[in-house]
């Protein structure tokens, strides 16, 4: 693989997610919030349970860091905790309804975002990019999936 064809990549995607996240923050009615709970709240369901431990090994972040987050995002009732009915030392948590309906605003507000972004876009051109993204996650998810082995 030609290196400078991967380095005007990487340059690329790191433009494209800056100009993104700039534009996101410009137009969109959000408080600066570390990445941290977002990360987080992106890892629970509101049905299916999830440990401080399974967050742990999937993100590589210290316990001490997950149960701070937690903590905050108890106190704004977008978690809630529930003890696993078989093993009292296990803690279950959850996305509340107040978290999914948090989730449904920022998403409607980022794809009113996107649309602004791409409504010069033709609809090959909008092909083009999804299938261009759903490449370029395979190829990650393939290479991870060799990592594993």
């Amino acid at each position: 693989m030609d290196d400078k064809k991967l380095f005007e990549l990487l340059k690329d995607i790191t433009n494209l997610s800056k100009l993104i996240n700039r534009r996101l923050s410009a137009k969109l009615d959000v408080k600066k919030i570390s990445p941290y709970p977002v990360i987080i709240l992106n890892q629970l369901d509101i049905s299916k349970p999830t440990t401080l431990t399974d967050i742990r090994e999937r993100l590589g972040i210290p316990n001490s860091t997950i149960s701070t987050v937690v903590d905050k995002l108890l106190e704004k009732e977008l978690v809630r905790k529930e003890k696993d009915a078989t093993d009292k030392r296990r803690t279950f948590l959850y996305l509340t309804e107040k978290a999914c309906e948090e989730e449904k605003k920022i998403i409607k507000q980022h794809v009113e975002v996107f649309k602004e972004i791409l409504c010069k876009a033709t609809e090959d051109d909008l092909n083009t990019l999804i299938d261009a993204t759903k490449l370029f996650i395979k190829l990650i998810e393939e290479n991870d999936k060799g990592d594993e082995v």
